[in-house]
């Protein structure tokens, strides 16, 4: 399997590349009123109106910087999702299911000593 990796406060994070859609470092966002909390708003991104997740939030983090964007989803619904850092494109054979099921974390994955969260978008819609 193949997994893009970025950081999220100071969390390595992992999200399957199938699901990818792409990267953005400009997003417009419009602020939704009395939207749950890790709903930060919606951007129109590609003629398309997509709501964008904060990872961080829903993983009590706290960005350090911000401003870059994955769009990432499945089953045709997107997420814009805000990281830190936006790493590279990697490799693993297996996920190491999570021994205690977080919200919408569903493993971890290693490589060259580095540890990564696998985050399930199919997790983010059941808040």
């Amino acid at each position: 399997m193949k997994f893009l990796v970025g950081k999220v406060g100071d969390l390595d994070i992992a999200f399957n590349i199938e699901m990818v859609e792409g990267a953005l470092e400009d997003v417009n966002l419009v602020p939704i009123p009395k939207a749950p909390d890790y709903l930060s708003g919606i951007a129109n991104v590609r003629n398309q109106i997509i709501p964008a997740i904060s990872i961080a939030k829903l993983l009590n983090q706290e960005l350090k910087e911000g401003k870059k964007w994955i769009i990432y989803g499945t089953q045709g619904v997107k997420y814009l999702c805000e990281l830190d850092e936006i790493g590279e494109i990697i490799e693993c054979a297996e996920i190491t299911p999570m021994r205690k099921k977080e919200e919408i974390l569903v493993g971890t994955i290693e490589k060259a000593g580095s540890i990564y969260t696998v985050i399930d978008p199919h997790r983010i819609t059941r808040r």
